[in-house]
């Protein structure tokens, strides 16, 4: 499993999706962050820098995704 060494990554996963007659590789990233700019939670700096750090560490690494999702656990 890819780990991300970033704050407020819980968990990374990988997987693959079967779609237009091909395979695709999507990475799952699950965050303490919430991602509904409405909840009282927000934190739109925050929010920012996790998908900047993610960015970073994905294009350090050179590894191809064909999709990255981001859920809030």
């Amino acid at each position: 499993m890819m780990k991300i060494d970033v704050p407020h990554i819980i968990s990374t996963k990988k997987q693959m999706e079967w779609s237009n007659n091909k395979w695709t590789h999507v990475l799952i990233v699950k965050t303490d962050l919430a991602l509904d700019n409405e909840s009282e939670d927000y934190n739109a700096g925050d929010l920012q820098l996790l998908l900047k750090n993610i960015s970073t560490a994905l294009k350090s690494r050179k590894t191809g995704f064909d999709k990255i999702k981001l859920e809030e656990i």
